[in-house]
């Protein structure tokens, strides 16, 4: 049999609670600090309050058998059910044994036992087509294979320990997928661009695309998390235009050669940002893509404090101040 994710799985990890290695493979890594404590807090839910969702989405046992209920999904048997085969011992005593819960116990010719636990199976779920369906497919490899390495017993706290950081890992490398799109040849620099009017220009586009737009993502990320409607999800869509709209804007205007590495730190930044709400707009149908989408939000966020940081550096050099009815007087908000 294959043990493989379903679509049913791919759905209970689908919460916005995100607990892809569950029970005590719990590791959450959308939270406060996971990236940038010291950039972004009190954006999402209190630890404790996770350490609440995680626990009561991870400890369930609905048949009181022994396996967690998302054990019973990764071992294909019935949560309502103590003994899903019916074979005379529980679905949990079966795994612990070396034995498959999902199939009766009887006899083979070889010698050996109808149930006896066999290697994962490639699984031709549709699910797997996404990111989490590939992710849960490595992490139920290595779970299940770690399983039958020991017979069904419970795994060692090392096991568990590699299990967990494997799949932080994986997550961590497919953040870390997501390059720079633009470099100095995608954008106009010009000697005889003004550097004040660059910048003001910049900032009366940056306060046109965003005036519309009065929260961060994480607080729609957190609002979809409380009410679990993917319609909280759709208003990510001003946000991604509102990225795009300045993505065009910045590859056309003409910069000042002593603020084009500043341009394209921001440009590739709005860029990345944007693929970032894309994701996280997709976290009910692909949940990890969504935490990737967290994950890639929360270094961009960083880096958009390291690039005002250098850019108030760059206008003191060249002795640029804005007046509060200027556009440029945007920036001083975030210079202070």
């Amino acid at each position: 049999m294959g043990y493989l994710p379903s679509k049913n799985f791919i759905a209970i990890i689908g919460s916005a609670i995100v607990v892809v290695f569950a029970g005590y493979f719990a590791s959450f890594v959308w939270k406060t600090g996971y990236v940038a404590e010291a950039v972004i807090q009190n954006t999402t839910k209190s630890d404790k309050n996770l350490a609440v969702d995680i626990n009561a989405d991870t400890n369930a046992d609905t048949d009181g058998d022994g396996l967690k209920n998302w054990e019973e999904i990764l071992w294909k048997t019935d949560t309502n059910k103590t003994d899903t085969d019916g074979d005379g011992m529980t679905d949990n005593d079966e795994t612990k044994n070396g034995r498959d819960p999902t199939v009766t116990r009887s006899p083979l010719a070889n010698g050996s036992w109808s149930d006896e636990l066999q290697k994962p199976e490639k699984s031709d779920d549709p699910a797997n087509g996404t990111v989490t369906g590939q992710f849960v497919e490595d992490f139920m490899k290595k779970y299940m294979g770690s399983k039958t390495a020991v017979g069904g017993a419970a795994l060692p706290e090392k096991v568990k320990t590699e299990l967990v950081n494997s799949a932080t890992a994986n997550l961590q490398k497919n953040t870390a997928s997501y390059k720079d799109e633009y470099a100095k040849k995608d954008i106009n620099i010009s000697k005889s661009a003004d550097p004040k009017k660059y910048l003001n220009n910049l900032a009366r586009a940056l306060n046109e695309n965003f005036k519309n737009i009065s929260e961060s993502e994480l607080k729609v990320m957190e609002s979809f998390s409380d009410t679990r409607d993917p319609a909280k999800l759709e208003t990510l869509t001003n946000y991604i235009l509102a990225y795009k709209t300045t993505v065009d804007f910045m590859k056309a205007n003409q910069v000042p050669p002593a603020y084009a590495d500043l341009h394209l730190e921001l440009l590739n930044s709005m860029q990345n940002t944007m693929l970032a709400a894309q994701n996280m707009q997709k976290m009910p149908l692909d949940p990890v893509l969504g935490i990737i989408g967290v994950n890639l939000y929360y270094a961009e966020v960083g880096r958009a404090r390291q690039y005002l940081a250098a850019l108030k550096a760059q206008t003191e050099m060249d002795k640029i101040a804005f007046a509060d009815n200027e556009p440029g007087a945007f920036f001083n908000k975030y210079f202070k």
